[in-house]
């Protein structure tokens, strides 16, 4: 009922969501600079096993004392709001990705991603990519990039495409608006007539 309502409100257009992956060796330099520049709280922290190269996940190079071993890197979870105006918004993004480059990480894939295509594929194995792409026969589709990658233009011009959504951007109309359509929605009748739950009487989920 909440994501229907973040949603609905427009609100999520200006939400900072992004897990981000770093050598553990400068995870305290990046927390520090959110901190300072996004004052963000709290954050998730997870220990991050690296997956096997080639990889489209986040990955960093660097090899346990035996040297074939990649070095487990910490995931950072930074979840709430930036900047309500759209370029400091995208610019803010963009500082936050630079900041992760410099720092030897990488973030996943299903975050907020504003990378020019050829900053993308240097972080990535695009003749890898692209040799499966051909082996399942995928290359008319979209490529990874296409997929993810936010173009801030669009996203302006979606956030003037009517007076309605131009609206949303001034609170309270979001909130307010956000909440009618989820209460609308009646997802919160999903929980309260879910099957799991014991019948009055019946005895069941003792």
């Amino acid at each position: 009922m909440l994501y229907k309502a973040l949603h609905a409100s427009g609100q999520s257009r200006n939400y900072v969501i992004q897990d981000l992956a770093l050598p553990y060796a400068t995870a305290e330099e990046f927390i520090n600079y959110t901190a300072d520049s996004f004052k963000i709280w709290p954050l998730w922290l997870c220990p991050l096993r690296q997956t096997r190269l080639p990889t489209l996940h986040p990955h960093n190079p660097e090899m346990e004392a035996d040297g074939k071993t990649l070095k487990p890197m910490l995931n950072v979870g930074l979840w709430g709001f930036g900047p309500s105006q759209r370029d400091a918004f995208v610019a803010k993004n963009r500082e936050l990705e630079h900041k992760l480059r410099d720092l030897g990480g990488m973030k996943w894939h299903y975050a907020h991603t504003y990378y020019e295509e050829n900053e993308f594929w240097k972080m990535f194995d695009r003749k890898w990519y692209d040799g499966l792409r051909k082996k399942y026969h995928a290359e008319s589709l979209p490529s990874v990039w296409h997929k993810v990658k936010v173009d801030p233009e669009d996203a302006k011009k979606a956030d003037n495409s009517s007076w309605g959504k131009w609206a949303l951007q001034f609170w309270p109309i979001g909130g307010i608006w956000g909440l009618r359509k989820s209460i609308e929605s009646r997802e919160y009748m999903i929980a309260r007539n879910s099957t799991w739950k014991s019948k009055k009487g019946s005895g069941e989920g003792r």
